[in-house]
This record gives structure tokens, sequence and C-alpha cells, in this order.
């Protein structure tokens, strides 16, 4: 019992003395179990219990089982219940909700227990109730994945519009999934387009992105929101005295009058272009247009958006790249990258000189200097440190030729959003150090 966890020992300790105290033959129980390194992990122990003729016990044959990587998927997956934006809700075929995560009760303003049970029509509004019940009925059909919306009554009485995605495994599981959006406020904003074409006009008005109408035919600005003004520096006056090739230069005008010429081609609804501004300055800017109709006139809506500074961010991260590039193959030790699977994705020039493998031969396949014994010990090393980098060990390595070179390795983990993605090595030749050690 001293493995047990301090905290499981007590309550472990005293269901098996029950389970030996009377006439019970199975034992089962959770507890965190001390490993050799000094981790717990968490195990179901289940014993048999072997008793004489009076019923006392004798002796118990047992297993354990490791649950701690299943355990911590479970707490992954309720942590992702629990914290996700999204509504999310597990109901029975029998149409009752099993449960609901926190961001679905905010919604809607119950509590879970209020939820829990409860029939799910009976929050749907009525004029909805048929179309979910045919939903209903596909899904049991078999259909894994349904689309829908429909209302669900809130806790104060009001309704919300919801965007459902829901699935099941399969009837035999006896639940279905669901995911759901609030999407009550887009409900309102399209019925107030479809009310009025004069909340069109306070949507182009007041968006904050540059947005202009211009007729295809004299290419003449026929109306320009503040965005644009602000962001162009031309009064609204000044831009529908101008047609659009006026804020393009010089050398892109002849792109736009051929795009002009030809409106179905690609360029006609949009990408990417050099604009001006009053002032001189040019700019990048990605453009999507689209086509209307005004004053019986065509005409094209277009939303521009100033990527100038990404395109920027985006030069200075291929410079910055390249720089890196550059020290890496300028590097007099050896650099090498791979994955988790110990791919080959860097292999430099120093790399080729000690190991006799040019890039060629090992990008894009397994590393040939190390056992794989070796590169899956240094993810571990690096995962369970939760340190990025470890130096200071010496090895030897294979070379193309078959003889072996000593290299101390310094290794790194290469870390992304998802956890560590892969390794580099970082090796220096010992070889000479190594033989003038032994000489002496």
């Amino acid at each position: 019992t001293e493995r047990i966890h301090p905290e499981d020992r007590d309550a472990t300790t005293a269901s098996l003395t029950d389970a030996l105290d009377s006439d019970t033959q199975i034992w089962t129980s959770e507890y965190r179990f001390r490993c050799g390194d000094g981790s717990y992990a968490e195990m179901l122990d289940r014993g048999y219990v072997l008793r004489d003729a009076d019923g006392a016990p004798r002796r118990m044959i047992g297993s354990m089982v490791n649950l701690s990587e299943r355990r911590a998927a479970e707490r992954e997956r309720d942590r992702f219940f629990s914290l996700s934006a999204e509504m999310f809700c597990i109901a029975s075929f029998s149409g009752h909700f099993v449960r609901v995560n926190p961001a679905f009760c905010s919604v809607l303003g119950y509590e879970p227990d209020e939820l829990s049970g409860m029939p799910v029509l009976d929050l749907i509004h009525p004029d909805d109730r048929e179309g979910a019940l045919e939903s209903a009925r596909t899904v049991a059909t078999g259909v894994h994945a349904q689309r829908y919306e429909n209302r669900l009554r809130c806790k104060d009485g009001s309704y919300k519009w919801l965007g459902w995605t829901v699935q099941t495994p399969g009837k035999e599981n006896g639940l279905v999934y669901a995911v759901a959006r609030d999407i009550t406020e887009q409900k309102r904003a399209e019925e107030r387009l479809r009310a009025s074409e004069e909340w069109y006009r306070l949507l182009f008005d007041a968006n904050p992105l540059p947005m202009w109408v211009y007729d295809i035919e004299t290419l003449s600005f026929v109306a320009v929101n503040d965005a644009a003004i602000k962001h162009y520096g031309y009064s609204r006056s000044e831009f529908l005295g101008m047609r659009i090739t006026d804020i393009r230069p010089d050398a892109e005008v002849p792109k736009v009058l051929v795009a002009a010429r030809a409106p179905d081609s690609p360029e006609f609804d949009g990408g990417v272009w050099q604009h001006r501004t009053k002032d001189g300055r040019i700019i990048s800017v990605e453009v999507v247009t689209h086509a209307l109709t005004v004053l019986d006139r065509p005409a094209r809506l277009t939303l521009a958006h100033d990527v100038t500074e990404r395109h920027q961010a985006e030069r200075a991260l291929r410079e910055t790249n390249d720089t890196l590039q550059t020290l890496i193959q300028a590097s007099p030790l050896a650099i090498v990258t791979t994955d988790l699977s110990g791919t080959v994705s860097e292999w430099n020039v120093a790399a080729e000189r000690m190991f006799g493998w040019f890039a060629g031969d090992v990008l894009g396949r397994p590393i040939p200097i190390v056992p794989v014994e070796q590169l899956e010990d240094d993810i571990r090393r690096l995962s369970a440190s939760g340190e990025h980098s470890f130096t200071g060990y010496e090895t030897r390595c294979a070379r193309k030729d078959g003889t072996l070179v000593d290299v101390y390795v310094s290794t790194a983990a290469l870390r992304g959003i998802g956890g560590i993605l892969g390794t580099v090595w970082v090796m220096a030749d010992v070889t000479e150090r190594k033989v003038m050690e032994e000489q002496l």
C-alpha cells in the first residue's frame, strides 16, 4: 500500500478490507499508483477473493489495468466540452437531454439540472417542431450528420434561433451528439435586409473597410463609404468625379482596363492590386467585388482591404527565414532536423561533410545516422521534462561509408501550437579529442 497515493490509500484499503470481511468474491478499485520513476499512474485493480470452506479469505488473484491515458483523454474531452464557446449537448434517442455544457446553459439561461432529462421538444418553438421531428426521423434512419435551424425557448420565455449540427455514432449507441450556434442575430439581420434596402446602405456606409460602387461601362465611382474617404484621402465629391483608374498606379491601368473589358475574368472579381492614395502612397489592397445593378445600369460593389502591412510582415518573415537558412548552412556544426517519426527535414552542409550523405540523399527519409531508439529516447526526454532543449551527451553516429564518428550532441524540441513537432540536432565531431584522450 505504500505505492498507493496518500490521498487514495485509506479509501482503497477500506474497500479491500470490506471485501475481505464480507462474502464478496470480486473486488475492484481505482487509485493512483506510484511508478518506479516517482510519477503516478491511474490504475484499475480487480481481484477475485478465494475463500476456504468456512468462507474465510485465503488468497486473492487479480490484475491491474493502467487507465492513465484513458482518464487523461476523458479529462481532456470534459475540459473541451466545458470550456468550449460552442453550445454542446447530448440527447437520447427518445428525445431527452442527457448532458449540456455551460455555453448551452448560458445562452438559454437554464441550470444544467433543469435541462437534464427534459424532453428536447418541450423547448422547441411550436412552429418548428414538425421540422425538428422530421430531422430526428432522418437521423434515426442512419444518416449520421444533419444540419438544421430552429428556435428554442429560453428560461425567460423568449426564443433564440440556433443553427444545429447533429450526429450519432449509430442507433445502437442510443445517443445523439449536437453542436449549436446562437444565430439569432444573424436571423434578425437577414430579416432586416429583406425588409429594407436602406439597411443595406447603412451596412455599406458603416463598414470599417473601404467600399465603393462603380459603373462597369464608364468605370466612374457611383458611391463610396466613409472608410474609403478616410483611407484614400479624397473627399466624397472628389471620388464621385473620378474613375477607378484614377486610384491606380500608371503601370496597373492597362491591366484594369483589360479586366474591365472581360467582366467574367477572375481579375474582375478581385485579387490583390496596387492602389494609390491622394498623398501618392502606393498600397497593396486585397479586393473583392460583386456585380449589382444601380439605376438600371451594370455596376460592381467593391470592398478593399489594405494588406500592405501584412505583405511587409510576410516579406520580413521570408527575409528572416532566408537569414536563418544562411546561418544554418554556414554553421561549422552539423545541424539536422527531423519530425516525430524521424524523417529528415533539414540537413546542412556541415552534416554532409561529417556523415557523407548529401542533403538530397536524406531529405524526406528516415534519419540514417542514429538508431530510431535514440531518436525516440530524446523525444521522450524532451516531452517528459517540458524543456525546450538539453545538451551534454556524446554518442556514436554512422557515416555513409559504414564507419562511426564520435559526436557531441545538443538537441532541442521543435514546438508548434499542437506541441512537439520534431527535433533539431546540433552535432560536433569529437573524434580527434576522443583519440587524444585514449592516447593519454
